[in-house]
């Protein structure tokens, strides 16, 4: 077999090849790379997407959400309104009460004096009856004038 001799132009060139091959290896995996970071990149942009969608649907949503909430607001500054006047009226209506039991009590006081009135009337009218049935059964005439000096 011949003994193969290389001189430094084959072993230059063998390099440059080697290079050369290097280089191309380089180019194709950093192709492969930039394919698979450009699908990772193309991903992301349809995940952010998606994600900016979803976030101006909350947002709409959101919106719709403050304006009840501002509507409800506004029915409970109205009934906050309502039940002030309302507990003013009350307390205007438990005065008014107040007095109409002052003027109860005054009433009780005067029916009692009153009722008494009537029981003294009464005891009155009794005597007097008793003193007439005696007069008609020939009994004293002073007697009645005893009872009736009494009660005048």
């Amino acid at each position: 077999m011949e003994q193969l001799e290389f001189g430094s132009t084959e072993i230059l060139e063998i390099i440059v090849l080697a290079a050369i091959a290097i280089e191309l290896y380089a180019l194709y995996s950093h192709t492969k790379f930039d394919h698979r970071i450009d699908e990772h990149l193309q991903d992301t942009a349809s995940h952010l997407d998606k994600s900016d969608t979803l976030m101006r649907s909350l947002d709409a949503q959101l919106t719709v959400s403050d304006e009840r909430i501002i509507r409800l607001d506004e029915h409970i500054d109205v009934i906050d309104a309502r039940m002030n006047s309302f507990d003013d009226r009350l307390h205007k209506l438990d005065a008014r009460i107040d007095d109409l039991d002052r003027q109860m009590s005054k009433l009780d006081e005067h029916l009692i004096r009153f009722d008494e009135h009537i029981n003294r009337l009464d005891d009155f009218i009794l005597r007097m009856y008793s003193a007439y049935q005696r007069t008609e059964q020939g009994t004293d005439a002073a007697v009645v004038e005893k009872l009736v000096g009494r009660t005048g």
